[in-house]
């Protein structure tokens, strides 16, 4: 695909969060409505989310030197598996930017959406299908039911090992 030159003028509910390919340039609020700018961006294909369920996440990722916001807008029920999304994006960043080097947009923005498959990506935007959500906190479920197991085994194996025992008095 060619790239090209992105700009975009949404005029949309005042309570609406928006996720796109491009960072917002202005915003021109309004009583009922507000115009969000985007752009320009340079991308291979634009794409634009709005939500008013809406929470926007973010940390920021060093990016050879400069910042990158890195940011999540998900529904608040899914606050945690954002913060974690975040995290492991911006780590993301950190790394590739050492060894490919730097990230070329100011912001990458992960957008939970709905789909009829997992996700789509463009330029600066991943959206993840709300599915994929509930994958990780089934995932994330799992992972700590495993530690429990895990756990139980240690301490059933402690008590069975006669050098872990202790005296009575400790």
């Amino acid at each position: 695909n060619e790239a090209g030159v992105f700009t975009a003028r949404v005029r949309l509910p005042v309570d609406e969060q928006i996720a796109s390919t491009g960072s917002i340039a202005k915003v021109e609020p309004g009583t009922d409505m507000k115009e969000v700018f985007i752009g320009p961006v340079v991308a291979r294909d634009f794409a634009l989310i709005t939500s008013a369920r809406f929470q926007e996440y973010f940390v920021e990722a060093d990016n050879a030197g400069k910042k990158v916001k890195v940011k999540c807008l998900a529904f608040p029920e899914h606050e945690h598996y954002a913060k974690i999304l975040i995290k492991h994006a911006a780590v993301a960043i950190e790394n590739y930017s050492k060894w490919l080097g730097p990230y070329p947009y100011p912001e990458f923005t992960i957008a939970e959406t709905y789909f009829g498959w997992n996700g789509n990506e463009c330029s600066g935007l991943v959206m993840i299908d709300e599915r994929a959500a509930k994958i990780i906190q089934r995932t994330m479920r799992r992972l700590q039911r495993s530690r429990d197991v895990l756990e139980h085994a240690r301490m059933m194996r402690r008590a069975a090992d006669p050098r872990e025992q202790r005296p009575a008095h400790c």
